[in-house]
């Protein structure tokens, strides 16, 4: 037989209403609430507060303090109280499975009036199209090979006989360690047009337009043709645009990418690997990272900048890595 009344749970009798949200007992006329409230105070929901501000989706924490009425040193040390519990529950990125690329990039930082550095590192799968932001490493100084070789020894060691490839802006602080570990070099493609971009004048008042825009568009082919014929053609054509050229630092870029000119043709040699011809992956990365210490006005001790960076990058999800002539299945 269906129970199509409720009956009390002390003495199973008729339950009659006692308010909005209350409940009688018709024989010992006990009370209870249908939706009982949890005791003590409401949990800050940590996790979610901190990724809201660090992905800009919230105020800063001085707008944060002036909505609350609170002062901005006690929102500070409210979050610097539960940075540590978080990061212990936050997970490490997993590594992915299978041969990897890294896209390796380093952020210079001020912290307390000294000069830091932000060693980036992605890993990419081979045939994927997400990088996992690794564990970031805050250093002092400015980028050096010193401190690239602790960023790739801090790698899992799994991780570092997985790697294949490395994309990079092209520092000569990276060129020894990435050949000693066996791994091919693939430099970046946008660094390398920004740094000729800024010094050639190709606008319409510039009384060397054409020769800025002849040496911008064999840059361009150069770095999209691998065929030997083209090349030495291109070759040539770049050996006489580079005698017209009076900048001794544009002259220098060029020659630079006429003696280097394999390492930014890795991506042709190796289709299969599906190499990145930039480094904007790791780029969007600094970004979110610059737009972190913007929001919170700074940090004053280099411990708490990596802490909150340490977070941000545990929040973050996957970050889109396209490969060249990836075609996924």
């Amino acid at each position: 037989m269906v129970t199509l009344h409720a009956k009390s749970p002390c003495c199973r009798a008729t339950v009659h209403r006692f308010g909005h949200r209350r409940r009688r007992c018709a024989t010992c006329e006990r009370t209870w609430r249908i939706r009982p409230k949890r005791r003590g105070r409401n949990p800050i929901r940590v996790h979610f507060m901190i990724g809201a501000v660090e992905f800009g989706q919230q105020e800063s924490l001085r707008h944060r303090a002036a909505r609350l009425g609170r002062s901005r040193e006690s929102i500070r040390r409210r979050y610097a109280r539960r940075l540590d519990g978080l990061l212990h529950r936050l997970p490490i990125p997993r590594m992915p499975h299978g041969p990897l690329i890294a896209v390796i990039d380093g952020w210079w930082v001020s912290c307390a009036g000294q000069p830091f550095t932000l060693y980036i590192v992605l890993l990419r799968p081979v045939a994927g199209q997400h990088a996992t932001v690794m564990e970031p490493l805050l250093l002092p100084g400015r980028e050096s090979e010193e401190g690239w070789a602790q960023a790739l020894a801090a790698l899992p060691l799994k991780a570092q006989h997985q790697i294949v490839a490395v994309v990079c802006d092209g520092a000569v602080v990276l060129w020894p360690l990435i050949r000693s570990r066996g791994w091919l070099l693939q430099r970046c493609h946008f660094h390398l047009l920004a740094s000729i971009r800024n010094y050639i004048s190709a606008g319409w008042r510039s009384r060397k337009r054409n020769l800025g825009k002849s040496i911008f568009n064999t840059v361009q082919t150069t770095l999209r043709t691998n065929a030997p014929d083209e090349l030495v053609v291109l070759r040539l054509r770049l050996l006489r645009l580079i005698r017209q050229v009076k900048n001794w630092k544009l002259r220098s870029r060029l020659n630079g990418f006429l003696r280097n000119l394999e390492d930014h043709h890795t991506y042709l040699r190796h289709p299969e690997l599906h190499i990145p011809t930039t480094t904007n992956a790791a780029e969007c990365v600094c970004g979110l990272v610059s737009d972190t210490i913007h929001r919170t006005r700074g940090f004053s001790t280099p411990e708490s900048l990596h802490r909150w960076i340490t977070v941000q990058i545990r929040l973050m999800k996957p970050v889109r890595c396209n490969g060249f002539n990836y075609q996924p299945n």
